[in-house]
């Protein structure tokens, strides 16, 4: 099994991205967090590093990689850390968002002798990270009382997207907007203000504002109603390693849970749910009309026998369920014929975000690595 990742569309969506920016000026941040949505983080980074202002990452450890890559670039850690003086060494910025982050980074701090450039990162309505907007003032205060900490960035992060999550994100930007009205001024000159994601960069440029930071955007189109014209950049693939002619009214799979119609045969193909393959979004937690409809879904896809999950101009299905570490596919031919057209170690596209593959699934890039 294997995920085959085209690093020049990635620039290439880069650059689409950058041209629905209303203001040239405006900074990029790729957000190359869970390995890069799973693509690799290491050799994304290295492939947009002079098309990108800044990167944005998940972990401390993953900013640490980054520097150890070569990266040189501003990396800011969007997530909690627990050992500022590792951040502070490596070069990253901080995200503070709570008092008790605060708090640990005084006491790790003293003494330090380089500074420590933050975003603080404010609260408006997604209920994660930040500080709420009333606290700012004292916010600032204590921070102004820490001469080693240098203020980089004010930040928050939106919980919706359009069109469905409209008026939400517009009451969250409407909270964020007078957060910046209010400290814009009180701050230096220089201080990044930035909430927008990929889709919310594209279907509310109001949002864009001093930076946008892109995620899953880099990767191909997201969840934007607006047509950018982004590529995907990665197709994930199993490799046939078995084959079995099955008779018609026989049942094959988990549970025996697919019966074939016609006399057919199955192609066996490497990688399953160990390595991710089959993982979607579940409906846990997801309530009201929007859980309704993932599970009507998922329950009209099993009775009308069919996938999304494996491509190619073949039309196959994936017979029963993904197994532990091998997908059973109907190719959809009697024997003769399969044979004809498939061998032991085709190739067999499989529609899968590579967000859920392990790591261990190998990753093979179109461009050679600097």
């Amino acid at each position: 099994m294997e995920i085959v990742v085209d690093l020049d569309r990635i620039g290439e969506n880069v650059e689409v991205l950058r041209k629905h920016l209303k203001d040239p000026g405006t900074r990029f941040m790729a957000v190359v967090k869970c390995d890069a949505y799973g693509h690799g983080m290491v050799p994304v980074a290295r492939a947009v590093q002079d098309r990108v202002d800044c990167f944005g990452v998940g972990t401390l450890e993953e900013g640490v990689a980054l520097r150890q890559a070569g990266i040189v670039k501003p990396v800011l850690v969007l997530g909690p850390v627990e050992d500022y003086r590792t951040l502070q060494g490596a070069g990253l910025q901080a995200t503070i968002g709570s008092w008790s982050a605060l708090e640990l980074l005084e006491s790790q701090l003293e003494g330090a002798d380089a500074p420590l450039e933050v975003h603080l990162k404010v609260d408006t309505g997604m209920h994660r990270f930040g500080f709420q907007p009333r606290e700012m003032e004292k916010v600032l205060e204590a921070v102004g009382r820490q001469p080693k900490v240098q203020v980089r960035g004010v930040y928050s992060h939106f919980g919706g997207t359009f069109p469905k999550g409209e008026a939400r994100v517009r009451r969250q930007f409407a909270v964020f907007s007078e957060v910046e009205a209010r400290w814009r001024k009180e701050l230096e000159e220089g201080v990044l203000f930035h909430m927008a994601n990929s889709e919310n960069a594209l279907d509310f440029p109001a949002s864009q504002l001093d930076m946008v930071r892109i995620g899953n955007g880099l990767f191909g189109p997201c969840n934007s109603r607006t047509r950018a014209g982004l590529s995907k950049a990665a197709r994930v693939y199993g490799r046939i390693v078995g084959f079995q002619t099955v008779e018609a009214g026989e049942c094959a799979g988990y549970g025996l849970s697919y019966r074939v119609k016609r006399p057919t045969t199955l192609a066996v193909l490497d990688g399953g749910i160990y390595e991710g393959v089959g993982l979607e979004r579940g409906t846990e937690g997801v309530s009201g009309l929007p859980g309704l409809v993932q599970s009507l879904k998922k329950v009209l896809r099993k009775l009308l026998g069919r996938t999304n999950l494996v491509g190619g101009k073949e039309g196959l299905r994936v017979a029963g369920p993904v197994q532990m570490q091998f997908t059973l596919v109907d190719l959809g031919l009697p024997e003769e014929k399969a044979f004809r057209r498939f061998k032991l170690g085709d190739a067999v596209e499989i529609r899968q975000a590579p967000l859920y593959l392990k790591e261990s699934v190998r990753r093979i890039y179109s461009k050679e690595e600097e």
